[in-house]
């Protein structure tokens, strides 16, 4: 395939254009000139008038002067880089210099005769060849810069590119063609990447989800691609660039913001992320987010912009939202800069709670509106963001406007705003709160007072009347606290266990003295009645109120695991947990202490009877903790009666613990 443009005949596998006609004046003028060559070699004789050279002295003369002439030009063609060569009027190779044969890579005596077209492996390319050189035949006219794509012998493929002229006999009579060819290998390589570059650029600036443009000072679009089209609403790209004459007045719906865009683009040769409202095709409105840089001349002259949009719409809508729930919180919200704490923007729940303006706020140091009436706590929340660590739920006491101290709770954060590190503050006034909680935890601390007076009179009562029950119930409640501990049982129950440990016999106090105090066995009949004291426990203690099920405690705590227990014969998960960890240590106790009618049996021999009835009579996770108290960590029952049951006063504190 080939195509002939501004006097250069291409040909490539690629291409296919008509070839253009020969003007007809230059194929006229051709047939009528005299070979120079002739003309150059007939001038060297000098022949006067009236003193006739002979004919035999003239073709001496000519034979002489086309030896010498033949010799420079031999040695001019072996020693020029372009490879040129003769062939007659059917293509086949006549005469050539080495630098073709190095081309080629073919010897002289291989390339002698050969024809052109066994260089080219493409016949359709061959045919064109063809029919250039006929042109070239017909016309007389040489033809230059003619390219195409030759095979090497070793299979290798080159481009060149020829000028072709016809050559003619002594008669002047067409003989065949001479030419003159130079490898343009990398030329033609070069243009195939600068085309294949920007073909890849047509294609990324053609699919490009951003919109990309191009416009003129003036205000007229140059040039655009579909994304940047369509964002406006424009089917193709020419509809819009026919459609805006004027950017201004037809795109942005605040002129002003075109003119600002201006004068930093005269100033800056750049704008980034500029935020603008601009008009829709159907009219609507939109927001986009815009980049562009200047175009200049050699002279600093602007030539046109190019720029990037993206549709930032539905951002600034959520910006618009979050703006709107940020002024009309009532938590005190503000946004400072984390270098200085310089406030950049505080809502109207600021003003609320802190008793300053806001315009008056913006633009200050939140040291400067003396909000922190301990500084330290800045200095606390500033470590840990630095650190990584955001801050929540955290107390301090603020500072007013108006001087007064006020109690809050804040939370903060740090943000990227505008590639700057700032933070988000919230800040709640809980003075009134606190005031609140402070009297309620009077209120609490009175009943709790007033509940362990309750307790402490109940268990004053037991030991004035059961010295030994007082103390077992003790000791009881100070294993089962530990054993409580032990399975990470949180605070509050842990408390509760212990207090239901230090009353579950209180159902004692309905069983005569002297049975509870009888050195000798007791009979069937006395042993019934000492089974009643969990139910008597429960009766006296299920109309108090407290934070933990007491009654309940009590009531379950000779239950067994499977079902064995009194009073209800409750088993499994039917068995609260506290009265499990209760069973487990009122067993151990009592087999460890001496008993009115026994010595004591030993802390080894209560461990080991728990351990035997581990998943039967006593609950697994309660007996395994235990045995890791006693065997592992080394805890003691400590008996704290001693001196014939000495008594010991324990007095109901805050935190709801008895203590001695």
């Amino acid at each position: 395939m080939w195509k002939l443009e501004s006097s250069q005949l291409i040909v490539t596998g690629i291409c296919s254009m008509e070839i253009k006609d020969i003007n007809k004046k230059q194929v006229k003028a051709a047939k009528n000139k005299t070979s120079p060559r002739k003309i150059n070699s007939l001038s060297t004789i000098n022949e006067k008038p009236g003193n006739p050279i002979p004919k035999s002295a003239k073709r001496t003369a000519i034979k002489a002067t086309g030896n010498k002439e033949s010799e420079i030009f031999g040695n001019f063609l072996e020693n020029i880089q372009e490879k040129y060569f003769e062939s007659d009027l059917a293509g086949n190779l006549t005469f050539f210099n080495d630098s073709l044969c190095r081309f080629l890579g073919y010897s002289r005596k291989e390339l002698e005769g050969m024809n052109y077209r066994f260089f080219t492996t493409d016949q359709e390319i061959a045919k064109k060849i063809s029919q250039v050189f006929n042109i070239v035949y017909e016309t007389g006219e040489p033809l230059k810069g003619l390219v195409w794509q030759i095979t090497q012998k070793d299979g290798a493929g080159r481009y060149i590119e020829c000028s072709v002229s016809l050559k003619k006999d002594s008669s002047g009579k067409s003989a065949g063609f001479r030419g003159v060819a130079r490898d343009v290998t990398r030329r033609i390589q070069a243009q195939e990447a600068l085309k294949a570059s920007e073909e890849k650029y047509r294609k990324i600036f053609e699919g490009a989800n951003e919109g990309i443009y191009q416009s003129t000072p003036a205000g007229r679009y140059l040039n655009m691609n579909p994304a940047f089209a369509k964002m406006f609403g424009y089917a193709s790209p020419q509809e819009m660039i026919d459609s805006i004459i004027n950017v201004g007045r037809q795109i942005y719906v605040n002129p002003r913001d075109r003119e600002e865009m201006w004068r930093m683009l005269r100033e800056q040769n750049k704008v980034d992320g500029y935020e603008v409202e601009v008009y829709h095709k159907n009219g609507s409105l939109f927001w986009i987010s815009l980049n562009i840089h200047t175009v200049r001349d050699a002279a600093g002259n602007i030539l046109y912009f190019e720029g990037t949009s993206v549709d930032i719409t539905e951002r600034r809508l959520a910006q618009e939202k979050f703006h709107k729930v940020f002024m009309t919180t009532p938590d005190c919200i503000v946004i400072t800069r984390m270098k200085d704490g310089l406030i950049i923007d505080a809502n109207t729940g600021f003003e609320e709670i802190t008793g300053w303006r806001r315009s008056d706020a913006i633009g200050r140091t939140s040291y400067e509106i003396n909000l922190w009436n301990n500084t330290a706590d800045r200095d606390f929340m500033i470590n840990e963001l630095s650190s990584g660590r955001d801050i929540r739920h955290r107390e301090f006491d603020f500072r007013r406007n108006d001087s007064s101290v006020r109690a809050g709770i804040y939370s903060a954060r740090t943000i990227n705003i505008s590639e700057e590190e700032c933070l988000i503050f919230i800040l709640q006034d809980i003075t009134g709160r606190k005031q609140t909680d402070e009297e309620l935890q009077r209120t609490l601390d009175s009943l709790r007072k007033a509940f362990g007076t309750t307790i402490q009179v109940i268990v004053s009562t037991i030991e004035m009347r059961d010295p030994y029950t007082a103390g077992h119930q003790k000791r009881s409640a100070d294993v089962a606290r530990a054993i409580a501990a032990e399975m990470g049982l949180e605070q509050e129950r842990i408390d509760g266990i212990r207090i239901a440990s230090t009353i579950h016999d209180i159902g004692k106090l309905a069983i005569p003295a002297e049975i509870l105090s009888k050195p000798t066995k007791l009979t069937n009949i006395e042993f019934s009645l000492i089974k009643e004291h969990s139910q008597v426990g429960y009766e006296i203690l299920k109309d108090i109120e407290s934070p933990w099920p007491l009654a309940e405690i009590v009531y379950q705590h000779h239950e067994r695991m499977d079902g064995s227990g009194y009073p209800r014969k409750l088993k499994g998960d039917e068995i609260l947990i506290e009265a499990r960890i209760l069973a487990v240590a009122d067993v151990v106790e009592a087999m460890a202490s001496h008993r009115p009618y026994r010595a004591s049996l030993g802390i080894e021999t209560a461990v080991e009877e728990i351990r035997k009835h581990r998943g039967v009579l006593y609950d697994n996770d309660v007996v395994d903790a235990c045995l890791k108290l006693f065997r592992e960590n080394g805890y003691q029952i400590t008996d704290i009666f001693t001196n014939s049951f000495k008594k010991h006063v324990y007095r109901w504190d805050s935190s709801i613990k008895f203590q001695k």
